[in-house]
């Protein structure tokens, strides 16, 4: 072991006669490696060696030429060297918005964006508009790597659709296909079915509702309306939709969205409110309720809960409930599995 060696070495040059004897200065065999020596051991050994002002100004050397190199970000926060300028944020504003406010491959829903230059930058040396594009890193990593590439005049193409005005926010939420029944889990009860099933609908359109196609492909459709019969929010066939509602924020990543709301009186009659305060006091007083909130768990199977209001058919699914009109509330058996078929539903009244 080179650690042993060096206190072994060490060791006999004091034997005969301290570290330097009648032959002259005892060698210096080599510091022992950072895996066996301890850090004084290390910090010594690197002064035998070299001097210490050598030390010091060998490792302020070798920052600077890095820096120089670009090989670390300057500390300046622009890209490497710091001769790169920042992107304006207008123009990244603009650009996004020109995609539609996700990435602007139109095959594509990832929202998470970054601007890509058609044109190279360390080419022509400056940021223009007319020659970037916000992308996703996904298609920004297609446009380099992999054997069927984003070309440039695709990227241009992509840059010139004329997309349709939208106040609210749009998006999809992908469901892993699967050769198992489709599953919706509502509350703690889990409702499984081998064909389309609609589990809540009612007047103008307001419902819950998925769909099986081929290949295990589920599909799930929701619509949300306040009180007074406005739509909130829809979804049909894993695209959704916002209205653009004072008060309304769609918050996002793949595989879930919620939809939350700060207005009370907007969203569900008052009797609905005050039942569903009785099994989940949090859910019903907080100041931003989810009106929808809808997460895939695994391949075919996803979990929701919100509010779906129809005047005297609205009901309320919280993490536990589903408080339906007539003074029922649902729930899956306590004393059973976390999550339970129709077959096993517990009936409360309040």
């Amino acid at each position: 072991m080179p650690g042993a060696r060096w206190a072994r070495e060490c060791c006999q040059a004091k034997d005969r006669g301290g570290a330097s004897g009648w032959w002259g200065p005892a060698p210096t065999p080599y510091a022992p490696s950072a895996a066996f020596a301890s850090p004084s051991r290390r910090r010594n050994a690197s002064q035998s060696l070299i001097p210490n002002s050598q030390t010091r100004q060998g490792n302020r050397s070798t920052i600077n030429r890095r820096t120089v190199a670009g090989l670390v970000p300057s500390a300046g926060g622009g890209d490497l060297m710091g001769s790169r300028p920042k992107v304006n944020k207008s123009v990244k504003r603009e650009l996004v918005r020109e995609a539609g406010g996700k990435c602007a491959n139109p095959g594509c829903p990832n929202i998470l964006i970054e601007i890509h230059h058609i044109k190279e930058w360390h080419v022509v040396k400056v940021h223009d508009p007319r020659d970037m594009i916000a992308i996703c890193p996904a298609c920004h990593d297609a446009v380099s790597r992999g054997d069927l590439r984003v070309s440039d005049s695709t990227a241009y193409s992509w840059k010139a659709i004329i997309r349709d005005r939208h106040e609210g926010v749009r998006g999809y939420v992908y469901i892993e296909p699967s050769t198992r029944a489709p599953g919706l889990m509502l509350g703690s009860i889990e409702f499984r079915s081998d064909s389309d099933m609609i589990l809540f609908s009612g007047g103008s359109g307001v419902g819950l509702s998925f769909k099986l196609r081929a290949w295990g492909v589920m599909e799930v459709s929701a619509s949300l309306l306040d009180v007074d019969g406005n739509k909130l929010f829809e979804m049909a066939g894993g695209h959704f939709r916002s209205f653009g509602d004072d008060g309304c924020t769609v918050e996002q990543y793949p595989g879930r969205v919620r939809v939350m709301h700060s207005n009370h009186s907007k969203l569900w009659p008052d009797w609905l409110k005050s039942a569903t305060a009785r099994f989940n006091r949090a859910f019903a007083e907080a100041d931003i309720v989810p009106i929808l909130d809808l997460e895939v768990m695994g391949p075919n199977l996803v979990r929701m809960q919100g509010i779906f209001n129809s005047g005297v058919n609205s009901c309320a699914v919280t993490g536990n409930e589903i408080v339906f009109p007539n003074e029922i509330s649902f729930r899956g058996n306590p004393d059973g599995g976390r999550f339970c078929t129709i077959r096993d539903l517990w009936i409360r009244r309040f």
